[in-house]
């Protein structure tokens, strides 16, 4: 787990489309580009099961720190903003979060195709029905620093 963790660390650039469930013609998805960067939290205490963090900058500028624990292919995490949820590892190596937020649950699935190329999709759903309300979709690209040209 702390690898693939570990792997998300890095400046991306990221393409995300999201959309909501409507019966609208127009306006129910809407396109969005920016800037993401990731560092690594190391671990706040010395417990096997506390596996250290993530501390993002989001685009538009704001912050989101998240917190992970437990063991094996399954655990906890807590965030900054107080969301409170659960992880588990796939066999297929995709990292599965969900978390509540008031009367929505929200499940978002992480998986790399390459070390540079991350993929996201997250679901909300009604909390009390299940029915879907709105997702998106995020492609993010690692952004490579340039070296310096050899003399």
């Amino acid at each position: 787990m702390v690898e693939l963790l570990q792997l998300c660390v890095g400046d991306w650039m990221s393409l995300r489309t999201l959309f909501t469930l409507s019966s609208q013609e127009e306006g129910w998805d809407a396109s969005q580009r920016g800037d993401l960067k990731v560092a690594w939290l190391d671990p706040q205490a010395a417990s096997p099961a506390n596996l250290g963090g993530l501390a993002m900058e989001l685009p538009g500028g704001d912050a989101l720190r998240l917190r992970f624990d437990g063991a094996g292919d399954q655990g906890g995490f807590s965030g900054c903003d107080g969301r409170v949820g659960e992880w588990l590892r796939n066999p297929d190596g995709s990292l599965l979060l969900r978390w509540c937020r008031g009367e929505e649950t929200c499940e978002e699935r992480i998986w790399f195709t390459k070390p540079n190329l991350r993929l996201r999709v997250r679901m909300v759903c009604r909390s009390v029905t299940g029915e879907a309300e709105a997702g998106a979709f995020y492609s993010e690209i690692r952004r490579m620093r340039a070296r310096p040209p050899r003399h």
